[in-house]
């Protein structure tokens, strides 16, 4: 009882107070498809977890105040800090100013180009809730992608690259869909002999002032 009474709030330093969590607000301009998908994906760059709490308390973290600080390694105060308890969590650990600049970066990475993220934050009896909100652009998509390749002895890969391609007309621009390309060529030159052939060396070129949201890929290999 005297446990489950506690939420640990007494000990915290002037102007400090627990992080419950984060939720995100979209606001997309205009209609755009996959926005709960894209809320779950965003969800995961989000950081730290919250303690875990029981009936709104946390023991947990009462346990870790409780225990003070254990001269040695061993023993019953060591046990009750560090096996019954865990370090509180508080607003400052997750950073929302960064973790704000992360995501924005990551809509970048998934072709909502220009879309903006900010953050608000709720403070209420020394707990504290974040709120990311997002304003969604529509997303860029590839319009086409040109393999530009500066070295003779490559030309007589493009057949193989060309025809089992990843990359398609019309799909929303990835990063990680540049990163699949880039190891499926590195796959087919390995495959043809060229052993020491490296993903690194191919570098992607996008074109976004073509107009309509469309990006022009060009593919080249990095020259020597």
């Amino acid at each position: 009882v005297a446990v489950s009474a506690c939420t640990g709030t007494r000990f915290l330093k002037e102007g400090e107070s627990f992080y419950t969590g984060a939720k995100i607000d979209i606001n997309a301009k205009g209609k755009i498809s996959g926005q709960a998908e894209l809320k779950d994906e965003l969800q995961t760059y989000i950081t730290p977890e919250p303690n875990g709490t029981f009936l709104g308390m946390r023991p947990a973290v009462w346990f870790y105040f409780i225990a003070g600080e254990p001269k040695k390694k061993k023993g019953f105060r060591n046990f009750v800090k560090t096996k019954l308890g865990s370090p509180p969590v508080l607003l400052k650990d997750a950073t929302p100013e960064q973790t704000a600049q992360a995501l924005e970066g990551q809509l970048h990475n998934e072709g909502y180009f220009k879309s903006k993220v900010t953050f608000d934050v709720k403070t209420r009896h020394k707990k504290s809730k974040v709120i990311y909100h997002v304003e969604l652009e529509r997303p860029y998509r590839i319009k086409s992608v040109n393999y530009i390749f500066l070295d003779t002895a490559h030309k007589r890969l493009l057949g193989q690259i060309r025809e089992k391609s990843l990359i398609k007309e019309n799909q929303r621009y990835s990063l990680e869909l540049l990163r699949s390309e880039q190891e499926r060529i590195e796959e087919i030159a390995q495959n043809e002999g060229f052993y020491y052939f490296d993903d690194r060396y191919l570098l992607f070129k996008a074109d976004t002032t073509i107009g309509e949201r469309m990006v022009e890929l060009d593919l080249t290999v990095e020259p020597g």
